[in-house]
């Protein structure tokens, strides 16, 4: 059984060492303030190359874990506040300027929205976007019209609504368009290839 680390209440299993069978696994431990962790992502927010963590807690905010290249991770000071606890987190380079942003759901108020990175594996004041149907469950950022810039599709828990809304290239988005009505249990883009187009399809489950 390999060796799991822990970040606040969510187990991970780190990656083994080599690609032998049987080896072993690497155990480090991720300092989270004790909080429950409800979701989890990575991306190299302080562009330095290394994978860093970005974890939705239960303290209304999102934690940001600097990798320390040793297999450590440096919990920071500074934090994305929110004003309902975040279930979902989907990191791109949402305003175009080169580095990796940060786009979040959050169940209460349901609402999506999204923090700038100024560049050093910090963040700007949250935009909250709109207001979705119920808890947004999971987010992905694409370039859905092909335009150059990542769009925001979301989906929720009770309803099961699949919606995007399109980037405007700095940030803006407009109004979401509802693509499936309810019994969404998940969902993901990729293209297809049908009639010779290379925009990005969806697939999705529903419950029927």
């Amino acid at each position: 059984m390999p060796n799991r680390t822990f970040l606040g209440f969510l187990s991970l299993m780190t990656l083994p060492t080599t690609a032998m069978a049987g080896a072993p696994w690497s155990e480090f431990d991720i300092e989270s303030d004790g909080v429950e962790v409800f979701t989890i992502t990575s991306a190299d927010v302080n562009n330095d190359g290394r994978l860093d963590i970005l974890a939705g807690t239960q303290n209304l905010n999102i934690q940001i874990h600097l990798n320390a290249g040793d297999g450590t991770f440096e919990l920071q000071d500074d934090v994305i506040a929110l004003d309902n606890d975040p279930m979902a987190l989907a990191t791109g380079d949402i305003d175009g300027d080169g580095d990796i942003d940060i786009a979040y759901g959050c169940r209460g108020d349901a609402f999506v929205g999204w923090a700038a990175n100024n560049g050093d594996g910090t963040f700007s004041a949250r935009t909250d976007l709109w207001q979705a149907a119920s808890q947004p469950t999971k987010l992905v950022l694409v370039d859905a019209d092909e335009d150059g810039d990542l769009d925001l599709a979301h989906q929720t828990h009770n309803t099961g609504v699949l919606a995007i809304a399109m980037n405007d290239g700095s940030g803006g988005f407009g109004t979401p368009t509802t693509l499936v009505a309810s019994g969404v249990k998940d969902f993901v883009f990729a293209n297809v290839g049908e009639f010779g187009s290379s925009a990005p399809d969806v697939m999705y489950v529903t419950t029927a």
